[in-house]
């Protein structure tokens, strides 16, 4: 018996999600599955079961007892989302009548497949790109417009399409660069088309720059705006974490260092996301668990999009000390809060800071309002470009390619044509493993293994 490779075996898998529904849909793919699937489906509609006709039909185990009367459809080679012969099952949402099915698929011949499996094969056959490919697992995780934004740039090709044509501008540049290379004339007349050739290469670099500058905005756009709560021990932290979120996800305590580790969630303010870091209370830590604490809260801090100091209103010389810490942080953005109001009397009357009481709810509104008008900020940003960077792996990428185009830029006038046409071509390969035509396998492991099972 001949053994299919792994990306052509029949796989089966719950495409419709694991919640309680009226209806579960069972999504089938790969050599054989048509077979396995018709052996368990009776129908007195059309036996032959006709591309992209969904039948009524019986789903019966190996003994043939009925264990559920579903709709079913059926695709043949490439007219599918994998491009393989495909099938799905639209089953009632019963617990037990879908792991009954698997069951009996599973025996007969099926494997579980795995997270993100079928957007795979449909990239392997040629039916979508890779930034595709993650565009569609960003839009099955978008919980807002912003998000939905975010992914739809990428599941209608926009990014892709700006990237071919700057890949293009750079192969034809190439060529030039290796015509000269193989039929090589007088250095004078070399250097006249490495000049002709220059201003390619400049139009492209700005276009990479824009590009590389949209990822600030273009990540809030996708994940949110990342938000790092810090400040001393008892300085209202969690507080207004579980405020914001309207549980209680922080344990609250009056004892220092209560938080040792910085704590994340999010929530959606208006419409907009927003995720929040609970960082442990800065100071000289007592114990080293809760230094190691304080060092990732440092961290988080660097890292997001907005701070939000915290300091108890009675905190002596406030501003000095705040000074002190965005000296070493140095947020790329802050917003300074005095807190617990309705029993503490501010010690600062600086106009930059809000006052916040979480108890009577005095500056809550602010706060939000604040926050709101940062991501819309960002968002604004990227609905006004033609396209945006919104996912890492493709800065990385885009950043490489630029990275590229600066040295031959910078060297263009002393080194010798194949040197250049290297950096070129290096250039080209980094575009081209935005869009996966150069992508390494462990590359693709990392990207397919977070998407949901059953797509």
């Amino acid at each position: 018996m001949t053994t299919l490779p792994p990306d052509q075996a029949p796989i089966v898998a719950l495409a419709s999600g694991r919640d309680a529904a009226a209806i579960s849909i069972l999504r089938v793919s790969g050599v054989g599955c048509h077979e396995i699937v018709k052996a368990h489906l009776r129908t007195r509609m059309d036996p032959a079961w006709p591309a992209r006709a969904l039948q009524l039909c019986e789903f019966v185990d190996e003994t043939g007892r009925v264990l559920d009367a579903p709709m079913a459809v059926f695709f043949y080679g490439s007219h599918s989302y994998t491009g393989q012969d495909s099938a799905e099952i639209y089953l009632h949402g019963s617990p037990y009548v879908i792991r009954t099915c698997l069951d009996v698929l599973f025996r007969a011949g099926c494997r579980q497949a795995e997270g993100g499996e079928f957007t795979r094969r449909a990239f392997l056959s040629g039916k979508i790109d890779l930034a595709t490919a993650e565009g569609i697992d960003a839009l099955i995780h978008s919980v807002s417009e912003q998000q939905w934004m975010a992914a739809q740039q990428l599941t209608t090709g926009a990014l892709q399409a700006t990237v071919a044509e700057l890949r293009m501008t750079l192969l034809q540049t190439s060529s030039l660069l290796n015509a000269m290379i193989d039929f090589p004339e007088e250095e004078e007349t070399s250097r006249l088309q490495l000049e002709q050739i220059l201003p390619s290469v400049l139009e492209v670099k700005a276009r990479m720059d824009t590009l590389v500058d949209s990822y600030q905005s273009g990540a809030i756009t996708r994940n949110g705006l990342q938000v790092a709560i810090v400040g001393p021990p008892n300085a209202g932290k969690s507080t207004l974490l579980n405020t914001l979120l309207q549980y209680e996800r922080a344990i609250i305590s009056p004892e220092p260092g209560t938080t040792r580790d910085f704590l994340e969630e999010s929530l959606l303010l208006n419409g907009r996301v927003v995720r929040l870091i609970d960082t442990a209370g800065i100071r000289a830590a007592p114990e080293s668990v809760e230094s190691m604490g304080i060092e990732r809260s440092v961290a988080q801090a660097q890292q997001a999009d907005v701070v939000l100091f915290l300091f108890p209103a009675d905190t002596v010389n406030v501003d000095q000390l705040l000074a002190q810490w965005v000296e070493k942080l140095q947020p790329k953005q802050y917003i300074a809060l005095l807190t617990q109001i309705d029993v503490r009397k501010p010690s600062s009357s600086a106009e930059s800071w809000l006052t916040l009481s979480c108890h009577t709810g005095v500056g809550l509104d602010l706060l939000k309002a604040k926050l709101i008008e940062l991501v819309d900020f960002h968002v604004t940003q990227s609905r006004s470009r033609d396209c945006f960077i919104s996912n890492r792996r493709h800065l990385h990428a885009m950043s490489q390619a630029r990275d590229n185009l600066d040295t031959y830029l910078q060297s263009w006038q002393e080194e010798g044509e194949d040197c250049l046409a290297f950096e070129i071509q290096q250039a080209v390969s980094h575009l081209e493993a935005i869009i996966g035509k150069i992508t390494p396998d462990e590359i693709l492991d990392s990207i397919f293994s977070q998407f949901c099972i059953g797509k």
